[in-house]
């Protein structure tokens, strides 16, 4: 005669016997999941959003957020086609950050932008001197200040600005006696600059040669150099060369656009005033 066994007196001889058993509900047996050294209580042992019988299947890293160490996170890589098994293969070859919400974010066109303190910057997609599009947006979402210099190849001021960031040293405009903190701030990596350059030599759209003399001149790995393609810069630029805007982590201007020579540098001072609030409690 055959014996029927309920289920759930099943369950309890299965796992006893610590057969079949996935606790988590990760697809993954706990068995295999000790042979992974994986966590059997948590369906994403790294917590990178990643389950871990899909990275098993993605053949990514079940126990690092970012595998290859290239600072993109694996799920990242994923959306993107780029390999989270290799360093060499990344999201941005300037390693720019990447924001992976920027969907949720309001799109605001060029043709809609504003240019006062509380309207939202342009959603811009430009040429970086690595012949990389770069979505500004990526800059969202990473809590902390973004300066946008609008240059001209061509514009005294503008190089000499690039010169400044680079060693320091300025001795016509001022910049390291009045700004220094910006430059220290973002060598510390405490807010970003962004470079995006309007005009060449001849008053053109700056090409990708252009863009990779700019950094050979003035090589800061922490600045993206940006060809202004959708000329922006009509939009941007209301007084001169160059303008300089700072948007927080959420690509809201926080000053009016300049246009005048009293405004000219007010995202620095802004950004100046910013700096005396880090580390305040």
């Amino acid at each position: 005669m055959t014996r029927i066994i309920p289920l759930a007196l099943s369950l309890t001889v299965l796992v006893a016997c610590g057969k079949d058993v996935d606790t988590d509900g990760d697809g993954i047996f706990d068995e295999q999941e000790a042979v992974l050294g994986t966590d059997p209580t948590k369906a994403d042992t790294d917590g990178d959003g990643l389950n871990d019988l899909s990275e098993d299947e993605d053949g990514t890293d079940p126990l690092s957020t970012d595998g290859d160490g290239d600072g993109y996170l694996d799920p990242w890589e994923l959306t993107e086609g780029t390999d989270p098994n290799d360093a060499e293969s990344r999201i941005y070859i300037g390693n720019w950050p990447y924001n992976p919400n920027k969907g949720e974010m309001v799109d605001v066109p060029l043709e809609e932008a504003g240019t006062k303190e509380g309207d939202q910057f342009a959603h811009l997609v430009l040429m970086d001197q690595f012949g990389e599009y770069v979505d500004l947006y990526d800059f969202a979402g990473q809590g902390k200040p973004v300066l946008i210099d609008i240059s001209a190849v061509w514009c005294g001021p503008c190089n000499a600005l690039a010169n400044w960031l680079v060693t320091g040293e300025d001795e016509v405009y001022g910049f390291e006696k009045k700004y220094s903190e910006v430059r220290e701030m973002v060598e510390a990596g405490d807010i970003y600059w962004l470079t995006i350059l309007g005009q060449n030599a001849i008053y053109k759209t700056p090409n990708l040669e252009t863009l990779e003399k700019w950094y050979e001149n003035y090589p800061d790995p922490r600045v993206p150099v940006l060809s202004d393609e959708p000329a922006a810069y009509e939009l941007y630029v209301k007084y001169g060369w160059p303008t300089m805007m700072v948007v927080n982590d959420e690509m809201i201007l926080q000053k009016d656009v300049p246009n005048s020579n009293r405004t000219s540098f007010g995202a620095l001072d802004w950004l100046v005033e910013y700096h005396a609030t880090l580390g305040a409690e």
